[in-house]
Order: C-alpha cells, then sequence, then structure tokens
C-alpha cells in the first residue's frame, strides 16, 4: 500500500539472511558468478535512464480539483527538474487517483534522482500490484528492503504480493518477518490468519485472529473470520458468540447473519437459524442457497410447506439449482407425496445427476418408496 512522505514508521531492528541470497564461495564458480555480476552491472550502466513524463500532457480521468493539484505539482517540477520529492508526491498523488500507470513513471524519476528512496521503491511496487504485475511488484519490495530491512511496510506488501501468486509458503514467511517488525499490526495478524484458513489450518488461522482482536477489538471483519475459522473446529457455541460480536459492529451484513443462521442450524437449533436467515434474506433477497438453508430448516421442524416454498424462491432465483430440486423431492416424501416426489427427483439429476443419484439411494427419507416401479426406474444405471 502507498504511504505519505510523512509517515514515520516505528520499528524494531530486524534482518533476515536467505540462504538463497547468499554468495556462493570458491574456485571457478565463484568466478562465474563474478562475471555474470560485473556483465549485469555494465548492461545496466549502458541503459538509458527511464524518460520523464511529459508535463505538458494533461492525464485523462481527473477532476478539475484534481488536475489542480497536478499541476501545482507540474510547475515545481517545471522549474525544479531535479526535486525527487516532488516527483515522489506527485506519484503517490496520481497513485492515490487510481492512475497507478501514470505513478509509475513518477516513482522513476524520484528514484534515478535518489536511488535510495526505499518509500519509492514501495509505493511503486504497490502501484504494480494494483496493475496486476506482481513479480515485478516483488522486485520493488525487495529493493527497498535491502535498503531497509525493518521497513514493515514493504514486508507486509511483498506477502500480499506473494499471496496473489499463490505462493503461500513465501507469504507466510513474509508475513511473519512483517510481524517480527511490527508485533502489533492487526493488519498483518489478520492476514496471516486469512492464509492459515485458506491453507485449511484453521487451530493456526484461529490464534493469529486473536491476536488481531487483542490489538484491535472493534473490526468486525476480524470477529466474522474468527467465527469462521471456530465453525471449521466444530466449535460452534463460540462460533456463534463470534458472530454475536461481529454483528453489533455490522448489523447490516447479510452474509454474516446466513452465516450466524447456518451455525444455529448445526446446532439443531431451527428456530434461531430461521430467524437469522430472514434477517440475511431482508438485507439481500436473492441468495438461494440460503432460501435452501431457510427450508431445511424449516423441515426439520415439520413445516412442510413452508419449507417447498422457501425452496421455490431458491428456483426462482436460480432454475438450475439440483439441491433445492431434491430438497422438494425430500419434503414430498416426508409427506407421502409420491408424484411430485420423482418430478422433483427427476430435475434434481437433470442438473448435476453425478451428485444426487447416489444420495437419493443411501437417503434413508426415500426409503418407503424404494419398491415403487417410478423410483426404481428412476435409479436404473446406478
Amino acid at each position: 500500500m502507498p504511504i505519505p512522505f510523512s509517515l514515520v514508521l516505528v520499528a524494531v531492528e530486524f534482518s533476515l539472511t536467505d540462504p538463497a541470497d547468499l554468495w556462493i564461495a570458491g574456485g571457478s564458480l565463484s568466478l562465474l558468478c563474478l562475471t555474470g555480476f560485473l556483465a549485469w552491472r555494465q548492461q545496466r550502466r549502458r541503459q538509458s535512464p527511464p524518460a520523464p513524463p511529459d508535463l505538458a500532457t494533461p492525464i485523462a480521468g481527473l477532476s478539475a480539483e484534481e488536475s489542480a493539484t497536478i499541476a501545482n505539482y507540474d510547475a515545481t517540477l517545471g522549474s525544479q527538474p531535479n526535486d525527487a520529492l516532488t516527483w515522489y508526491n506527485r506519484a503517490t498523488t496520481l497513485d492515490r487517483l487510481g492512475h497507478h500507470q501514470e505513478s509509475i513513471a513518477s516513482y522513476d524519476q524520484a528514484l534515478r534522482l535518489k536511488p535510495d528512496f526505499y518509500q519509492a521503491f514501495n509505493n511503486k511496487g504497490s502501484a504494480l500490484d494494483d496493475l496486476g504485475q506482481h513479480p515485478e511488484a516483488i522486485q520493488c519490495y525487495e529493493q527497498a528492503l535491502a535498503l531497509k530491512p525493518d521497513f514493515f511496510e514493504a514486508r507486509f506488501n511483498q506477502a500480499n504480493s506473494f499471496r496473489s501468486m499463490g505462493r503461500h509458503q513465501e507469504a507466510l514467511r513474509a508475513y511473519e518477518q512483517a510481524l517480527v517488525i511490527t508485533p502489533d499490526s492487526p493488519e498483518a495478524w489478520f492476514a496471516l490468519g486469512t492464509l492459515f484458513a485458506l491453507l485449511q489450518r484453521y487451530a493456526s488461522a484461529l490464534n493469529s485472529f486473536e491476536k488481531a482482536l487483542a490489538i484491535n477489538a472493534v473490526d468486525p471483519t476480524i470477529w466474522y473470520h474468527r467465527a469462521l475459522a471456530l465453525s471449521k473446529l466444530e466449535r460452534f457455541a463460540d462460533a456463534l458468540d463470534s458472530y454475536a460480536r461481529a454483528l453489533a459492529l455490522q448489523p447490516q451484513d447479510p452474509q454474516m447473519w446466513a452465516n450466524h443462521g447456518i451455525t444455529y442450524y448445526r446446532l439443531q437449533q431451527p428456530m434461531e437459524a430461521v430467524n437469522s436467515f430472514d434477517r440475511s434474506l431482508q438485507l439481500q433477497p436473492n441468495q438461494p442457497q440460503i432460501w435452501v438453508y431457510r427450508g431445511l430448516a424449516l423441515s426439520s421442524m415439520g413445516l412442510h410447506e413452508l419449507a417447498l416454498a422457501s425452496h421455490d424462491q431458491a428456483i426462482a432465483q436460480q432454475p438450475d439449482y439440483a439441491e433445492a430440486y431434491y430438497h422438494r423431492a425430500c419434503c414430498h416424501a416426508q409427506q407421502g407425496r409420491v408424484n411430485p416426489m420423482i418430478a422433483n427427483l427427476e430435475q434434481a439429476f437433470a442438473c448435476d445427476r453425478t451428485r444426487f443419484q447416489p444420495l437419493a439411494m443411501r437417503d434413508p427419507v426415500f426409503q418407503p418408496f424404494r419398491h415403487i416401479p417410478q423410483f426404481q426406474v428412476l435409479m436404473q444405471g446406478f
């Protein structure tokens, strides 16, 4: 993420020697490495520096106020073209306004004039990340860290880039290194926790979320992800408490209410589940999966007609939703209605036979109908 020049980072001393970065001593291999390095350095010296941006060309998409801000920088640079700080501030402003490509040219000018400008390397990396150029961004963060090894922002951004590229183990190491530098960063603890959850390491995720909450207990997103981790660990009662904390802080989030309801359903508290599903659907009606969950909770209370109406809502929103047809068939089976049961099973199989035909063969709700010819025909080939 870009940082303003005025930001002062408070950090502990930290250094890391990666074995992959160590020079290999000895004989011809050392000579080969040295030769390669000298050739690279010579090539770099022959390269022309990046051309400065054409300050006379207006930048499209800026408001009048934003254009005036950039024009102030341009006026300063017209008389002081070697002012690295002004190039940097011009770049951060463009970056903040979403003009990432244009900002990179100004970062390059700041770095040409001040090669040890580690903040500019970091911010250029952030702009490259925003453009999806993650390998190039990582190179910028490495240059920033070479100049300032305890630069939390660059290490944290590097971790995010690794994660965006699917290089999860490297991302884990970078998050952990960032937390050595700044152990009281709730953002870094949260990011580490979500990566652990992605890797299905839910106990580690829970620990990271709790570290984040010890620093910032008023972030509903952290409480929500803590609840998700607790649910994965089948600690449903604890998950409910965490959802309650999240919803107290952010009561208008339909996804939180939906997962709150699912947790009640798993605890076999269907009425509370329906109440939470209703809150979620009031906020966001177009959730076919939650309509199905609502139907399941109603069915578990014997309210099959209401359950059918809930499944109908799911199908109205997603006509090929096999799961809704399947659970409609279950509702009809529980009421002894053979023909609509068969019709809905046919629809479920037409949408997803691979999943639902074997499920129907095992499901005890259909046990009383296995001898019926229509059911046997439907199950042929299994």
